[in-house]
């Protein structure tokens, strides 16, 4: 009972705080890590956005693992494509040697991709914090 009690408090001190030091906007669909409810009738919902620097470092987190993803698969595409390029290159060998140069930029691009966590942690570390 103590600790239901405990996590009441907590629960409604987090929606006090909330409420206090965060902007209130009316949007048409949620933000993503605001605290959303509620939809009028005319479809408008109610966020309350945090302040603070930690919130953008989030959306700026959140953009960075999607844009990821999207150079991830625009990648292996390349490569998929490339290496059908390069097998019906028969016997011309300027098209498979453009089509093999092609796979290797894209392979040291991709690892340069997989690699920028690491950057972005060296040069930005509040990304990640």
């Amino acid at each position: 009972m103590k600790y239901i009690k405990i996590s009441l408090i907590l629960a409604f001190a987090y929606i006090i705080i909330a409420k206090v030091w965060a902007v209130e906007v009316k949007v048409t669909e949620r933000v993503p890590g605001a605290n959303c409810w509620g939809a009028d009738g005319d479809g408008v919902i109610t966020c309350h956005i945090p302040t603070g620097f930690w919130a953008v470092s989030w959306v700026f987190w959140e953009m960075i693992k999607y844009f990821t993803f999207i150079a991830l698969l625009g990648a292996v595409l390349f490569i998929v494509i490339n290496g059908i390029m390069y097998s019906m290159a028969g016997l011309n060998d300027w098209l498979k040697s453009a089509a093999k140069d092609r796979i290797m930029k894209t392979l040291i691009w991709l690892i340069l991709l997989l690699m920028s966590g690491w950057i972005l942690n060296t040069l930005a570390p509040w990304v990640y914090r």
